[in-house]
């Protein structure tokens, strides 16, 4: 889910950070920020792209994940990067507009692409990918370099559950966030329709398989992002910025 704002979706970069003193850092900073654009230009043309042959399929995608790993080895050290992903209308946008804005908004459209939002916190720059649920077939082209991924889940709808899970079972097993110990947190949004927190058994029917979880550091939040007040938000995004710099 998208804010509705007016402009294209998969190419926003908002919330710039604030120049350094150190223009060499700074250089560093720009050239990123150029870096991270451009990328986002790329991949969102690919999803737009006409339905091609399998074989130009698998050209395409290796072009990609070659300019996703160029981009993230060379952003290392430059900022902190956390990917939301969930399944559409789990409540994404929410979580990012609370994130950087702390709004509440009610009214959204899907996410057509994905969203980058950069804020600075303690003289870092932290990155928010929000990737479209459509999308999901195309989510580990997003994963690299990512230190925490929050999987937003819309707990009042059960019948999604099993898909939740197989999503989950496929980001668990996938071998670059094994390596890159990237860290989890499961937000199970939409409390206020439940009418209150989901039992440790229902819960547990939404995770993978505990073995695939081991090499993972995996925070369960309960919440609604639409009523959670703004101290109860500040606990998550507390809890997400803690790992990330951990």
């Amino acid at each position: 889910m998208g804010a509705s704002d007016g402009r294209s979706p998969g190419r926003h970069n908002d919330n710039q950070p604030s120049s350094v003193k150190k223009e060499s850092k700074g250089e560093k900073m720009a050239l990123c920020a150029v870096g991270g654009a451009t990328l986002a230009y790329v991949l969102y043309k690919w999803y737009q792209r006409p339905t091609t042959s399998h074989e130009e399929e698998l050209k395409e995608t290796e072009e990609i994940e070659e300019a996703t790993a160029e981009f993230d080895e060379y952003r290392k050290g430059n900022s902190n990067k956390v990917l939301a992903l969930g399944l559409p209308a789990s409540g994404k946008s929410s979580m990012v507009a609370r994130f950087i804005y702390d709004e509440a908004k009610t009214e959204y459209e899907p996410t057509n692409g994905f969203n980058i939002k950069n804020m600075s916190m303690d003289g870092k720059t932290v990155e928010i990918w929000e990737i479209g649920g459509s999308m999901s077939k195309y989510w580990y082209t997003y994963l690299p370099g990512t230190g925490v991924l929050v999987f937003v889940i819309d707990a009042s709808d059960s019948s999604n559950f099993p898909a939740v899970r197989l999503e989950l079972q496929k980001l668990f097993d996938n071998d670059g966030l094994k390596l890159e110990k990237t860290k989890f947190v499961l937000l199970l949004n939409k409390q206020d329709l439940t009418g209150g927190s989901l039992d440790k058994d229902t819960i547990n029917s939404i995770l993978p398989n505990e073995s695939c979880m081991k090499d993972h550091v995996v925070k369960i939040v309960q919440t609604s992002l639409l009523q959670a007040t703004v101290d109860e938000f500040n606990t998550i995004k507390n809890t997400v910025l803690e790992l990330l710099y951990q």
